[in-house]
């Protein structure tokens, strides 16, 4: 899989068709990723950007501006490659393993200060007769 993902100046990140891992290979990759705008939804999609990040597409069963998009993308080389270095900057510094272990860290310290602030809360418990 890697292969396939460094050997085209454009590739197309699909919901449904694509391994978990892929997008994440894409955008380390040196080649512009068209990205379909879809509710699927992996951690790390919040803080991905149109434009920015990726070119973003719209698809469904009757429609697509695929070829509008890459007319842009052909049309606008700077633009394409800034996006390109930034999607690699992303990559680089949230996809990789310490990346990935920063985050799970932080959700981690999040889900136990909901919870300890859960357990602090005083309850409406009436003790037992007696």
């Amino acid at each position: 899989m890697r292969d396939q993902v460094t050997r085209y100046k454009y590739q197309a990140w699909l919901p449904g068709n694509c391994a978990s891992i892929r997008l994440a290979l894409q955008l380390a990759a040196d080649a512009a990723v068209f990205k379909v705008e879809h509710e699927d939804m992996k951690w790390y999609y919040p803080m991905l950007q149109p434009y920015v990040h990726y070119i973003p597409i719209m698809a469904n069963e009757t429609f697509t501006n695929l070829l509008d998009q890459l007319h842009w993308a052909e049309t606008h080389p700077f633009a394409v490659r800034a996006i390109v270095t930034k999607a690699n900057m992303f990559a680089r510094s949230y996809l990789s393993a310490l990346g990935r272990d920063c985050y799970t860290m932080q959700l981690l310290e999040r889900y136990a200060a909901l919870t300890i602030e859960e357990l602090a809360q005083p309850r409406n418990v009436v003790p037992p007769p007696g």
